[in-house]
């Protein structure tokens, strides 16, 4: 136990603590010490009275006034918030749909939307299940084109829209397919073997090749290259410029054989 402790104890100040500690025979010199075991009993018995309660440490009661200012300035910082916080109300969406009726829960949605004749935004966000953002963005690619706007929104024929959606749908599902060959076009020859890359290394080490002549040397596409670069398994030369990288016989090698 420090003297701070055994004072906090008896609430008594510290320095009458040290003092008793003192007579004893202890010497102590700040509040940090630690009072020996054997002299806690003593100094509990031979301490003064508390100089104060528990009472006492508490923060008085605050006055009317008091209450009254804090009561008057929490009403102006929730008038404030409240201003704040207040936003203009914007435009109401613009929307084709029919009236609410009873029965639309059974009613099909495609003919519901067919009935409308003309779809807004909104309206074909909530009929295809997407957000407003992505019609937005169908229009912008060109899938779908609006026939004319309603207080800025835009607003779509629903035959057009439904055919364009198949088509959307077919473009989603359709698996991916090599890209076809033009058949005049050149094919890329194959690279050289691993002896003759070997025996280039050894003969021409320092030999700079660009990209297009690292593809053909290693058979494999500019784009590798430019990725080997990019995860750092090749080093293009120092004096090379950016846009016309070279790089060495001795590093290609090293690249490929990684």
């Amino acid at each position: 136990m420090r003297v701070w402790e055994l004072a906090e104890q008896l609430r008594i100040p510290t320095a009458d603590v040290i003092a008793l500690l003192r007579a004893e025979g202890e010497w102590v010199t700040s509040h940090l010490n630690k009072v020996p075991g054997i002299l806690v009993a003593t100094i509990v018995a031979n301490a003064p009275p508390p100089s104060k309660t528990a009472a006492d440490y508490l923060p008085p009661p605050p006055t009317a006034a008091e209450r009254a200012a804090w009561q008057q300035a929490r009403e102006a910082y929730d008038a404030r918030s409240r201003r704040l916080s207040r936003k203009r109300p914007g435009p109401r969406p613009v929307t084709m749909s029919l009236p609410y009726d009873e029965d639309a829960y059974y009613r099909d949605k495609e003919d519901e939307l067919r009935a409308q004749g003309e779809a807004s935004t909104r309206d074909l966000a909530y009929f295809t299940g997407v957000k407003a953002s992505t019609v937005r963005q169908w229009v912008a690619r060109g899938y779908i084109t609006p026939v004319r706007k309603v207080r800025g929104s835009n607003v779509f024929d629903v035959d057009d829209f439904l055919t364009a959606l198949e088509q959307i749908a077919n473009r989603r599902s359709r698996n991916g397919r090599p890209r076809r060959r033009h058949p005049n076009s050149p094919r890329r020859k194959p690279g050289l073997t691993y002896a003759q890359f070997e025996r280039l290394n050894r003969v021409h080490p320092n030999r700079l090749v660009t990209v297009a002549e690292a593809a053909n040397l290693t058979g494999v596409a500019p784009a590798t290259i430019r990725t080997w670069i990019h995860r750092r398994r090749l080093a293009a030369h120092p004096n090379s410029r950016p846009r016309a990288l070279k790089f060495r016989i001795r590093d290609l090698y090293t690249a490929s054989r990684r």
